[in-house]
């Protein structure tokens, strides 16, 4: 049987998601070509939440608010994410 990572370990990989995700979110591209820029935010965010959420599973009180607090960029780069995405996507004329 293998032993399982420590929680250490998977919110570091998941600050280096999130931190990704933030740069991501808040680049300015001079020809407006934000398409892949807002994918892979969405895309580092999801994966940094999801490990995050795993260590709130786990249900250690301190993994518990260091997941937490990471966690909370998500509010902004959805928020990016809404606010750009449909002059992106061509949702809006």
């Amino acid at each position: 049987m293998r032993k399982p990572v420590h929680s250490s370990f998977l919110l570091v990989f998941a600050f280096f998601s999130m931190s990704t995700a933030l740069m991501c979110s808040t680049v300015t591209i001079s020809r407006g070509g934000y398409r892949g820029v807002l994918l892979a935010a969405i895309g580092l965010m999801l994966l940094a939440d999801a490990i995050c959420l795993k260590e709130i599973l786990r249900k250690h009180p301190v993994w518990i608010v260091i997941a937490g607090a990471m966690m909370l960029p998500s509010l902004f780069i959805i928020w990016d994410f809404c606010s750009r995405g449909p002059h992106v996507f061509g949702l809006v004329k």
